[in-house]
């Protein structure tokens, strides 16, 4: 489950800021950030994931890593705009990687 929620995020960051870069390589390169990660950090992440990816089914009647990417990106969107607590955190912490190594990516092929 972590991993389909962890494609769902990286693909709508990836929409979100137009980012030219192999999506399986940024999933992965996440992933095995996440399992580097102390192991309270990594509780949080985990349990936070659960709680992130079924939270949105009250509202869109499906988890958030089925539904469309414009609903995603709108959610991602929405989140940081009003700063929803915890929330805000979680999407920043993919935010943050995925951005990183997808402009990484972006400058090694330039070269």
């Amino acid at each position: 489950m972590l991993q389909t929620l962890n494609n769902s995020l990286v693909e709508a960051v990836m929409h979100k800021y137009k980012l030219a870069a192999v999506k399986e390589e940024l999933v992965f390169d996440i992933e095995v950030k996440i399992r580097t990660m102390p192991h309270h950090m990594r509780v949080f992440v985990r349990l936070f994931s659960f709680i992130f990816e079924y939270s949105f089914v009250f509202i869109y009647m499906a988890k958030f890593s089925k539904l469309s990417i414009n609903k995603r990106i709108k959610i991602l969107s929405f989140i940081k705009k009003n700063k929803v607590p915890f929330y805000a955190i979680y999407i920043k912490l993919f935010e943050t990687i995925t951005i990183i190594n997808g402009l990484e990516v972006s400058s090694e092929k330039k070269i």
